[in-house]
């Protein structure tokens, strides 16, 4: 009896030891690797500890939202367009704020969207130091941009719920780029003969689509161009830098193939396709 005992202690035993060693490695061999792998934009928000709440949107451009700790650093910010994910990962959370707002500006103008249009920007809590600053930093180097402020204080919980809504927003915004990026990188070897094949089978489809719909503005839900493949039965897509829209059953569209070993663009009007960059 007191073998059995015995046995069974000295089973539990190793089987907690093996646990343990097991939990240990993925620790220290595993995690490591996982959270190298992490970009600085891929954290969740913390809704119970945050300070500033503050909504950035620009005309014809990109819309975000920023959010910051106690120590008044940027510890998220969330994409509530896809124009905005020029600032997606690009190491701006948590580093002083001023340094956070000079790396905003300076992405937001290498991007183009420092122009003359309006810039909107909006508080949702009585806290404005992140507002002040950033208004300020733009005034200081782009004086003809207007700027329109406006404070909406919401209650706790107001600003709990409206941080996990555009949370959500804003995955799925990160869901379609990385979406967009996979299937970039599984036509890497895609020539300019055979693109010039599938921008045509592209424009034919969206031609036939068009045919059936008055008007259709850019970037709509419906029927997005970047899951339109190129040829049925392979995996070749538009990049995330193509368009279209329709006009009295007319569509004008981008379609631009993307790699790091090529680049190619083409011009679909009706089922007409020219190669090179579409204009709007």
């Amino acid at each position: 009896m007191i073998e059995e005992k015995t046995d069974k202690i000295i089973s539990i035993i190793s089987f907690l030891v093996i646990l343990i060693a097991a939990v240990l490695l993925v620790i220290y061999k595993y995690y490591p690797e996982y959270k190298s792998s992490i970009g600085s934009s891929d954290g969740y928000v913390n809704i119970d500890s945050y300070k500033e709440i503050v909504n950035i949107s620009m005309q014809s451009g990109p819309e975000f939202i920023l959010v910051t700790n106690e120590e008044d650093k940027i510890s998220s910010i969330l994409f509530i367009n896809q124009d905005a994910l020029c600032l997606y990962n690009r190491n701006i959370e948590n580093q002083e704020l001023a340094d956070s707002i000079d790396g905003i500006i300076k992405i937001l103008y290498n991007s183009n969207y420092l122009t003359n249009e309006e810039i909107a920007i909006t508080s949702y809590n009585s806290t404005n130091k992140l507002r002040k600053d950033l208004i300020s930093k733009i005034k200081k180097y782009y004086s003809d941009i207007p700027i329109t402020e406006d404070i909406k204080t919401l209650t706790i919980n107001e600003q709990k719920e409206l941080l996990q809504e555009k949370e959500n927003e804003s995955r799925r915004n990160i869901k379609k780029l990385k979406e967009a990026e996979l299937i970039e990188s599984n036509s890497s070897n895609l020539t300019e003969e055979v693109a010039y094949v599938y921008a045509d089978n592209i424009c034919r489809k969206l031609s036939s689509y068009a045919s059936r719909i008055t008007n259709q503005e850019k970037n709509s839900p419906n029927y997005p161009i970047q899951l339109i493949s190129g040829e049925d039965d392979k995996n070749i897509y538009p990049s995330a830098k193509s368009w279209y829209y329709i006009v009295n059953s007319e569509v004008l569209g981008y379609i631009n193939f993307k790699s790091d070993k090529y680049d190619y663009s083409y011009c679909c009007q009706n089922k007409i396709v020219i190669r090179g960059i579409c204009h709007e």
